[in-house]
């Protein structure tokens, strides 16, 4: 008797898996890519385009030439491959990608692999904006090249970006940063801080590295001008399209 109820439930978990395997290989991704570019466009401004999408087993979702541009700033990203994954629990989005390129006004980058996770609020999205969905974000990214970067009217070029690490959690009604850091060939970044709906309280600290000094001696005094410890440090608040960066200037001792 016993043998006959596992045979049975088998039976039914392999048809159900079965079942769940079939929807996820028809199903019209094509259709969801346009209403998730409608909605990108209608909630931030971004319009998106999949070249093609296709499943591959047993949970995941394959996009090949994804192309997103925004207007305010002028931004685009190009990315040759991603394969997106989505769960049930903790991260429930989680993003990993290959073959991107990222051209702004100030910035124009390119690398190879990056991973995107979220956690969302998947019941009741309809009634929600993006970010109110969205409880926790991280994005890790292992290696980029920067073909020029423009700060505070200065141009920077030809440097290796080693890895950019980013995580934050929704804390009344906030995203605050957990961790914020970036490290590359010409300099170290700390973020903290809080990105809100409509709003943005970020610091950043720029510490400038051995290269940056050679490659661009003829800044060192400025910075130290600035900053007794030849760290930057920003803050980037207000409106979240038109926040207001603000050098701290550090009296010196």
């Amino acid at each position: 008797m016993m043998k006959k109820i596992v045979l049975i439930a088998l039976i039914v978990i392999g048809s159900i898996l079965l079942f769940v395997i079939f929807i996820l290989y028809n199903f019209p991704y094509h259709t969801l890519m346009e209403r998730a570019s409608d909605l990108l466009r209608l909630q931030a401004g971004v319009s998106l385009s999949v070249g093609e999408t296709r499943y591959r087993f047993p949970l995941k979702v394959v996009l090949a030439d994804v192309h997103l541009a925004g207007v305010n700033p002028p931004l685009a990203i190009e990315i040759k491959e991603a394969t997106v994954r989505l769960g049930l629990f903790g991260d429930n989005l989680k993003i990993n990608g290959n073959g991107y390129r990222i051209a702004g006004e100030g910035v124009e980058a390119k690398g190879s692999d990056f991973e995107l996770g979220a956690a969302m609020q998947l019941r009741g999205l309809g009634g929600s904006t993006l970010f109110q969905a969205v409880k926790a974000a991280s994005l890790v990214i292992y290696r980029a090249r920067v073909e020029r970067l423009f700060i505070m009217g200065f141009e920077f070029s030809s440097f290796i970006v080693s890895e950019v690490r980013l995580s934050a959690e929704k804390k009344d009604g906030s995203l605050v940063f957990r961790q914020g850091s970036v490290k590359s060939e010409l300099f170290l970044v700390n973020i903290t801080g809080s990105i809100s709906e409509n709003r943005v309280d970020v610091r950043t600290a720029i510490t400038p590295t051995e290269k940056f000094f050679r490659n661009y001696s003829n800044l060192g005094g400025m910075l130290a001008s600035f900053s007794d410890d030849e760290t930057l440090n920003f803050t980037i608040q207000g409106d979240f399209e038109h926040p207001t960066v603000t050098l701290e200037n550090k009296t010196r001792r």
